[in-house]
């Protein structure tokens, strides 16, 4: 069984699997430093988004393949890389350390990933390499990605087709081929002034090589981390010179289904034991097109599976962070204090009202969802509160408990 009771937010998840990433480093000498859009928050607001999942850090070619070899030779039972060596339809030059026991499920991603859980995205620092014909393959390699729509310059679309007729032929032997490739031109030119990073159909972005050198620490949740000494730099280069006058991007579960109490496995089996697959989801990305649209039964089939995916998800992240107040939620809810009781509630009221306009009912348990409606009775809106109990799924009334599907 899994706790759902677990005083933990989902950001703090995510950053406990960085905190394991360093560990690893410092543990093997490994240089790294944060990301800039980690750095920019801290210095920013030093208050980190609860719904902050994708944590990420830089890492040098030379020490990104020593971390490889590292968690090659430690295994972990519950953890794993995604990468281009072991992965046929990875979609960049960079590396996934997974943790498996958790959910993380991008709906827009298809099967680019092999694996569904949490994951630290270690972004590789490469050498400024003068060749053009490596920007094409990563491009063309992108381009054949599930997310990917075409683009217009003919050099893209015609490397696009050489690679898809490539990675047909030779299967994921083409994939590790072309990460062998990249990491042999990118190792060239190590003393080169600018070095760059690029993440998934992105621009490049440069940096001076000699603003990695210095190093400086910060502390995020009890653990301090590495960044540059110079960060202002760091950042500007990433966001400009006006960074600190930006807004602040807020983070929000779109298109994802995310828990950290259920691992990806049993929630994938949950599904197909409805009749539908994770493929059924995410091929819906690709047909509802207007007028791609040729067999309506078809496109209804894959929305129906899109929704439900979506609803399954929600249901997950509703249960486990409710869970988190219980106690406090069942106090004010004995004293009838619906004013602490819609604070608590006000991020599941949002989006029960917005299932209700598609005549659909978000629960995610009975006792959670009686106490939605008592919040809207309270608010005069017996009707909603009516519907939200007509529309639940007798299912959905139970709690979510989930067995380990080793046992």
């Amino acid at each position: 069984m899994y706790d759902v009771s677990k005083k933990k937010t989902i950001a703090q998840s995510a950053y406990e699997l960085l905190e394991e990433v360093v560990e690893i480093c410092e543990y093997n000498n490994l240089k790294y430093v944060l990301a800039p859009k980690i750095v920019f928050r801290y210095f920013r607001t030093n208050d980190f988004d609860d719904n902050f999942t994708m944590p990420e850090i830089y890492m040098t070619l030379p020490d990104c393949l020593k971390f490889i070899e590292v968690v090659g030779k430690n295994k972990h039972a519950d953890r794993c890389l995604d990468y281009m060596m072991t992965n046929e339809r990875y979609p960049s030059f960079n590396v996934s350390y997974v943790d498996t026991t958790k959910t993380y499920i991008n709906l827009t991603r298809g099967f680019d990933f092999k694996y569904f859980g949490m994951k630290v995205t270690i972004n590789i620092i490469r050498n400024d390499v003068k060749n053009r014909h490596l920007a094409y393959y990563e491009t063309g390699w992108e381009e054949n990605t599930h997310k990917a729509k075409s683009r217009d310059r003919w050099q893209n679309n015609l490397v696009k087709f050489f690679i898809a007729q490539s990675h047909k032929i030779y299967k994921d032997n083409y994939t590790k081929r072309l990460f062998k490739h990249f990491t042999k031109y990118y190792s060239r030119n190590p003393e080169s002034e600018s070095v760059f990073v690029r993440t998934y159909r992105k621009k490049r972005i440069y940096f001076p090589r000699k603003l990695f050198k210095e190093t400086t620490d910060i502390e995020l949740f009890g653990k301090s981390y590495r960044i540059p000494k110079n960060y202002e730099d760091f950042i500007s280069a990433f966001y400009g010179v006006n960074w600190r006058s930006m807004d602040i991007p807020t983070y929000r579960f779109k298109n994802v289904i995310i828990s950290d109490i259920i691992p990806y496995r049993d929630y994938i089996n949950r599904l197909e034991s409805t009749g539908i697959t994770l493929g059924d989801v995410f091929d819906q990305q690709n047909t509802i097109r207007g007028e791609d649209i040729q067999n309506k039964s078809i496109v209804k089939s894959k929305t129906n599976a899109f929704n439900y995916a979506k609803r399954s998800g929600d249901r997950l992240y509703f249960y486990q962070s409710l869970m988190e107040d219980i106690d406090n939620i069942r106090k004010f809810r004995e004293e009838k204090n619906y004013g602490e009781l819609y604070e608590i509630f006000s991020e599941y009221d949002f989006q029960v009202r917005e299932y209700l306009k598609n005549d659909l009912a978000l629960c995610p348990c009975e006792e959670l969802m009686e106490i939605e409606c008592e919040i809207l009775e309270n608010n005069g809106e017996d009707e909603l509160a009516e519907r939200l109990r007509s529309l639940t799924p007798e299912e959905h009334k139970k709690p979510i408990v989930i067995n380990n599907i080793d046992d």
